[in-house]
């Protein structure tokens, strides 16, 4: 990883855990859109890495994602729902950045991962009034998800369902019809880059630490490599 950085073709974004992001060098030789691979908050990352997990730990589930986007369309058509009931961005149905999978029960599930340092009443307010239309053309057919990285988020996500604005939004019993899920391995907080001077050397320590050990497995999201 540290050849790759040094050469240019990746970038380290976060010391610990040790996070790399795809550079314009390598998206240019790959020939895809190098649009997206610019730099991101330490917010976004935590996000992502815990969009990761979520990923990894669902799999094991008795359930199937759907990735690609014309697939996730086509499964709520399939299901009844108009496209036009669907989140829509330009006036096309929008589900790139939402988890869309088949569950054991046969519902379609939509999962979201929690942004830690944003407002969980405005991400819930936000989630239920995207999907909510889907209900009255879906019914029991339609599972939402709220992927979070600890028990505390989760039941705040939980306090909020007899929440009287959220009541206004969306008039069915929301602990039906979403659930929040509170991963099982707990989420690290993501380290800047610049310490301050008498924290930098322990800090050095710890890296070099992490980066002697073996990689069991190198993850990739949306421009982001984390070697876990």
């Amino acid at each position: 990883m540290r050849a790759w950085e040094r050469a240019g073709l990746l970038r380290k974004v976060a010391a610990y855990p040790v996070v790399y992001q795809v550079t314009k060098s390598t998206t240019c030789l790959l020939d895809h859109d190098s649009g997206a691979r610019r730099r991101h908050t330490l917010a976004t990352v935590q996000a992502r890495l815990l969009a990761v997990n979520f990923y990894l730990e669902a799999r094991r589930w008795p359930a199937e994602f759907i990735l690609d986007h014309e697939q996730k369309v086509a499964t709520f058509t399939e299901a009844g729902c108009p496209s036009s009931a669907l989140p829509q961005r330009g006036g096309k149905p929008y589900l790139w950045e939402d988890f869309v999978l088949w569950l054991v029960d046969g519902r379609i599930g939509v999962a979201i991962v929690d942004q830690p340092h944003s407002s969980t009443f405005s991400q819930l307010r936000h989630f239920i009034r995207r999907f909510g239309p889907l209900f009255q053309h879906m019914q029991n057919k339609l599972q939402l998800l709220i992927a979070t990285g600890n028990q505390s988020r989760a039941r705040l996500y939980g306090r909020l369902f007899h929440h009287p604005t959220v009541w206004k939004i969306f008039h069915l019993e929301l602990e039906t019809v979403v659930r929040p899920y509170c991963l099982r391995a707990p989420m690290l907080s993501v380290a800047r880059l610049q310490y301050p001077t008498r924290q930098r050397e322990a800090t050095r320590q710890h890296v070099r630490l992490i980066e002697s050990e073996e990689p069991t497995e190198l993850l990739y999201c949306d421009g982001l490599i984390h070697n876990n």
